[in-house]
């Protein structure tokens, strides 16, 4: 049986240090638990206005490794479209997003037009509800 994980990240969270940061070393930490791979999405991705900036460094690292790379997308930004249009050509394999951190609600008919090109590349869509307990964010409320 294959064992996957879904929900990889690499890159540096601003808040706190991250130890396993780069795809070779969430390698090493899978393989030592017994995970074949994962799907891979970049943190600072989140951050950047321009998340294909964050998410194409992350497509190169992600080549010949075991990682399937999960772009991020906000469908608030404007030109969000021509960032997945960047990441279906660089062969990105699910878009993730980000509601509570980037501020929308499920229903909102942005991601509606999101999950309308979506369909057209045949991609999977992933759901972060939250990236941090709201107990520890003191500095910073997203």
């Amino acid at each position: 049986m294959r064992t996957f994980d879904c929900n990889c990240f690499s890159g540096n969270w601003p808040f706190h240090h991250v130890r396993t940061n780069t795809p070779g070393l969430m390698l090493e930490k899978h393989r030592k638990a017994g995970i074949d791979g994962g799907l891979m999405s970049s943190l600072e991705a989140i951050f950047y206005e321009d998340s294909w900036e964050a998410d194409s460094r992350l497509s190169e690292k992600l080549s010949g490794t075991p990682y399937l790379h999960a772009q991020t997308i906000n469908p608030l930004h404007p030109g969000w479209e021509s960032m997945l249009l960047s990441g279906v050509k660089s062969g990105i394999r699910a878009v993730k997003i980000f509601p509570g951190f980037h501020g929308y609600q499920l229903n909102d008919p942005h991601l509606q037009t999101l999950c309308d090109a979506l369909i057209q590349y045949n991609l999977p869509l992933v759901i972060n509800l939250r990236m941090e307990d709201n107990r520890i964010t003191y500095m910073f409320h997203p």
